[in-house]
């Protein structure tokens, strides 16, 4: 079995727009970067979550091209999603109404 892949969101604060903020996230199995901006809002993390799921559905789209071909190239490496502390960067409100 392949070792697991951890995706890491990197979320950084917009310079001088305090609230805003940028998650960024660097695929070499996808071979692309993606990048979504946010407020520090019940939206932005529902824009997050969002994000975190579109990556999700393209590795899905790799493992059932993989189950179809059954082709050991296209044999994705298995996947954990982290956003790691994104409650840091909402306000306590906010951080809240999130699970």
């Amino acid at each position: 079995m392949k070792e697991k892949k951890k995706i890491r969101i990197s979320i950084h604060p917009v310079e001088n727009h305090p609230g805003d903020y940028l998650a960024y996230f660097r695929s070499e199995f996808l071979d692309a970067t993606y990048t979504v901006f946010f407020k520090d809002t019940i939206t932005g993390a529902l824009a997050l979550h969002s994000f975190a799921e579109m990556i999700r559905r393209k590795y899905q789209e790799q493992v059932e091209r993989y189950e179809e071909t059954r082709d050991p190239a296209d044999q994705p490496r298995p996947l954990m999603i982290t956003i790691e502390e994104a409650h840091k960067f909402l306000s306590p409100t906010v951080a809240r109404q999130t699970i």
